[in-house]
């Protein structure tokens, strides 16, 4: 079993959902996002 543990996130894109991506990130995660909005999906 890995240290780092696999996140799915919806509405990772922007606003709270973004947020709490880049903070299980900063922490090692490894992570699953999904969203809405093309745009900001190429930016993360």
């Amino acid at each position: 079993m890995s240290e780092h543990p696999v996140i799915l996130i919806t509405g990772a894109l922007t606003g709270i959902g973004r947020a709490t991506a880049v903070a299980f990130a900063d922490t090692g995660a490894r992570l699953v996002v999904s969203g809405r909005r093309v745009a900001e999906g190429h930016a993360f």
